[in-house]
């Protein structure tokens, strides 16, 4: 419910002028097209994983031979002094990983030897010995912003391959399940259910035992009857010699524990799932049986959601950091012909760095909510009633969707001529003018368009920008004009020479009065006697 979600960061200004405004917008499709380089969203799903798991996940940014680079690090791998780190907030820290020792004597040739002797690691046991060694990457802060006494080193157990000075901050961003009282690393649903988790284990431990020995079929048989024990096969029963028995031969399968261990394994299930805040039905996939419409199982979800509010909330920063580390880090490596392409589902744009680097202080970056339609047939289902009964869709359209509920493909056909006008405002906006089609719907953008030329006016928009809009809305007038229908010509009387108008030479009803005489219809009327001068 929280990981599937896709949170859109994106670029307000407060108070600026026009062209910071359009550096805004650009700068979030510039972000939105490393997301998509970089795949972020993937590997923000790792990492809310790995916090499930063990209560914190942590994801890498960092810049190497000009480009920009997103790496998943196990939290095993990401190592915090605790005593430091009391407040989450530690001084210094350090990356364990793992490289062949060829591969990192050619990074760093002046150590070749030291690499070469240091220590293997071992993969699995000592019988199978590796030819890696363990790198320790090492971070510590300044002791004051904006000093020079931080350090960034990398090394080996008997050389240090690389040192330099460091002043900005860790390259981890880190997505915590649960905040520590104190301390650096989070608690995870592992761990708190740990406890219960325990009991189950030695609940199955112990049924499993019970079964084993106890819940095996076996066979007693008289010793006194009749049945020679070699007709029977005791590799699935054993046989049991008794006497006095009603039967020569009886077959009894035991049961293995009492009914209550079970009920108690079950309980212990159900506390689990209660002290998560998980129900049941959604761990295996399934609806309760009496929601039925989209509405029903929209709101089932938001207050099974709201159990994890703080979660979906922590994601949505976890996010918002990543944005700000990728404008960061594009400042201090990107140069201005840097390009990144921005792929919609529409068009794909191509930015330039230099078009979108902010200023410092210039925006803020907020986190626009996903959008999250039904996905269960039933909820698409009932979502295209929705759109029907409100007029969304047509009947036809209607139809269609009952054979596949595809209301994505659906709503971006509905919306396409709104998109299109959209893209162009954008155009226009950016300074880029592309003459109206008229394939367009010319009637919508002359509206949209109109109000979009007054908002930037209002705006404080340059001249040329106010100029491209204007001659937009002009050209796309006149195509409609001549997309027109040609007006006829209005008729002639040929006994007056005046136009006829509307109703003029038509043949009265059946049965009704004739037209009345004057120059709406019928023939002219009679001149009257001259008017004497009084």
């Amino acid at each position: 419910m929280i990981a599937r979600n896709r949170p859109k960061p994106t670029f307000q200004t407060d108070g600026a002028d026009w062209s910071t405004k359009v550096r805004a917008k650009k700068l979030e499709k510039f972000v939105l097209g490393l997301y998509q380089k970089l795949d972020i969203y993937a590997q923000g799903v790792r990492v809310f994983r790995d916090a499930t798991i063990f209560g914190t996940g942590c994801l890498m940014l960092y810049a190497e031979d000009g480009e920009l680079h997103v790496e998943r690090v196990p939290i095993d791998d990401v190592l915090a002094d605790e005593r430091e780190a009391r407040d989450g907030k530690p001084r210094q820290m350090h990356r364990r990983f793992f490289v062949d020792k060829e591969v990192l004597a050619r990074l760093y040739p002046d150590n070749a030897d030291s690499i070469r002797s240091c220590q293997s690691v071992y993969a699995g046991s000592k019988l199978s010995q590796s030819n890696q060694v363990a790198v320790l990457e090492s971070w510590r802060m300044p002791s004051q912003e904006g000093g020079d006494d931080g350090v960034h080193a990398i090394c080996i157990r008997d050389a240090c391959l690389h040192h330099e000075g460091w002043k900005g901050e860790f390259p981890f961003i880190f997505f915590r399940w649960s905040e520590p009282i104190v301390g650096f690393y989070g608690q995870g649903l592992a761990e708190l259910v740990t406890g219960i988790q325990l009991r189950i284990n030695k609940l199955n431990r112990f049924i499993d035992r019970c079964q084993d020995l106890i819940a095996v079929p076996r066979v007693f048989m008289d010793i006194a009857g009749k049945v020679p024990k070699a007709h029977l096969s005791n590799e699935i029963g054993q046989v049991i010699p008794t006497r006095g028995g009603a039967k020569s031969v009886q077959f009894y399968t035991p049961p293995a524990v009492a009914p209550e261990t079970y009920q108690r394994l079950q309980d212990l299930k159900r506390s689990a799932f209660e002290l998560a805040g998980i129900s049941q039905l959604s761990a295996q996939s399934k609806k309760p049986a009496d929601l039925a419409s989209g509405a029903a199982l929209r709101e089932y979800n938001d207050i099974e959601s709201a159990r994890f509010a703080i979660q979906a909330q922590n994601f949505e920063e976890f996010h918002m950091q990543i944005a700000a580390r990728l404008v960061a880090l594009a400042k201090e490596t990107y140069k201005g012909d840097k390009t990144v392409t921005f792929q919609a589902r529409k068009f794909v744009q191509s930015i330039k760095w230099k078009d979108v680097d902010p200023e410092e202080d210039t925006f803020r970056i907020d986190i626009e909510a996903a959008s999250i339609m039904s996905r269960t047939p039933a909820g698409r289902l009932d979502a295209a009633l929705e759109m029907f009964q409100y007029g969304a869709i047509n009947n036809d359209e209607f139809r269609r969707l009952l054979g596949h509920p595809d209301l994505e493909r659906e709503m971006d056909i509905e919306t396409a001529n709104i998109e299109d006008i959209e893209a162009t405002i954008e155009e226009l906006v950016s300074g880029e003018f592309n003459p109206p089609e008229p394939t367009q719907d010319l009637e919508m953008g002359l509206k949209r368009i109109a109000m979009a030329e007054r908002k930037a006016r209002r705006e404080g928009a340059p001249e040329d920008i106010l100029e491209g809009f204007r001659t937009w809305l002009s050209q796309a007038g006149a195509m409609m004009k001549q997309a027109q229908p040609p007006t006829p010509p209005t008729p002639i009387d040929p006994a007056t020479g005046m136009p006829m108008g509307p109703g003029m030479g038509e043949m009265p009803p059946a049965g009704g009065p004739a037209p009345m005489g004057g120059p709406m219809g019928g023939a002219p009327p009679m001149p009257g006697p001259p008017m004497m001068p009084v």
